[in-house]
């Protein structure tokens, strides 16, 4: 089945999603190249992503065939009937700060994936027990989750429980043996008129 994906980037870009489980050796045959829109859509890239090619694919950029998997710059799982927001890689370091802010509709379950970099932009091994951390706007705590944790990568579900109303949340992923924030940003949850 073809999952449509999105991802905002800046304009101009070459970028290609590519599966997770193919050899990079057959990058020229499995690679989908990401069409970027025009007028209002422009910097959206979009693609059709077939899940029974593979349920994780990996975002690259450029058109060469890539060195190594930690080249990729953001992940999208797709799977059929199931709803998931992939942000663009970020964590330590100085970035920009709008891959920081994510913006969903209300009143759903989201599983949000990020991977964490170091300051060049290099993958780095997430510690184990890293604690998903929410506050309000007011800085009043909401929920604690445990995320599932694969090298750089780590994996949160937000139930819909706390997606129910308009507002902006804070989250932080944290280190348990440092109280270090590896990660952090807002989530503005909106109405979406569907």
């Amino acid at each position: 089945m073809l999952i449509p994906i999105s991802t905002i980037r800046p304009t101009g870009r070459v970028l290609y999603a590519y599966p997770d489980g193919a050899s990079l050796a057959t990058w020229t045959t499995n690679r989908v190249l990401l069409t970027e829109g025009t007028g209002a859509n422009v910097g959206r890239y979009t693609a059709n992503l077939d899940d029974t090619v593979d349920g994780l694919w990996r975002l690259f950029e450029g058109a060469t065939q890539p060195t190594s998997w930690s080249n990729s710059i953001e992940y999208f799982p797709i799977k059929s009937n199931a709803t998931v927001i992939v942000t663009p890689s970020v964590g330590l370091g100085d970035y920009d700060v709008t891959t920081r802010e994510l913006t969903l509709p209300i009143n759903a379950d989201y599983t949000i994936i990020r991977v964490v970099v170091d300051s060049e932009g290099n993958q780095i091994t997430l510690p184990p027990g890293c604690i998903f951390h929410l506050t309000d706007a007011n800085e009043v705590h909401l929920a604690d989750f445990t995320p599932t944790i694969t090298g750089a990568a780590y994996t949160v579900v937000i139930p819909r429980n706390l997606t129910t109303q308009q507002r902006t949340i804070n989250f932080a992923f944290r280190d348990p043996t440092t109280n270090i924030a590896l990660d952090y940003g807002t989530i503005q949850f909106i109405y979406a008129a569907v």
